[in-house]
């Protein structure tokens, strides 16, 4: 959104430029299965004034009980087909892993989340809520 000089700029005009910035918490700890999976709290329904492009960053605190069995952290925008990018964490113990999206988004009200996913059943894959989160940056959300 553009103005132009002597134009009469209004509130919403500028709010709908406004960088903003949503997040919400995982609200408990998810044990990870070969089917993709919501992870609780990590859903976040907001309107976009404009069509714009907001990053998405998904933190994951993920434990395996080995490292054959990789995990894989996703993004879902408005249903349950992952963006391309995700997480990766293929090793035994407590990890932090992150991963940013970049999304395309018309002007309209929208819903994305954060799923977990593991490959094979070989080993206990446990998102824990402590430090999983979401975090959206855009224009006037």
């Amino acid at each position: 959104m553009t103005f132009l000089a002597g134009e009469k700029v209004t509130a919403a005009a500028l709010t709908a430029v406004a960088p903003g910035r949503l997040d919400a918490a995982c609200s408990g700890n998810l044990t990870v299965t070969t089917s993709p999976q919501n992870i609780a709290g990590c859903t976040l329904t907001f309107t976009t004034p404009t069509a714009q492009i907001v990053q998405v960053i998904g933190v994951f605190d993920v434990n395996s009980t080995g490292a054959t069995d990789p995990f894989r952290g996703l993004c879902c925008v408005d249903g349950d087909v992952a963006e391309s990018e995700e997480a990766v964490k293929q090793s035994t113990g407590r990890t932090t892993s992150t991963q940013t999206w970049l999304v395309s988004l018309t002007a309209a009200s929208h819903t994305i989340k954060l799923r977990a996913v593991k490959n094979t059943s070989s080993d206990t894959v446990t998102v824990n809520s402590a430090h999983t989160k979401i975090v959206i940056d855009g224009q006037g959300i």
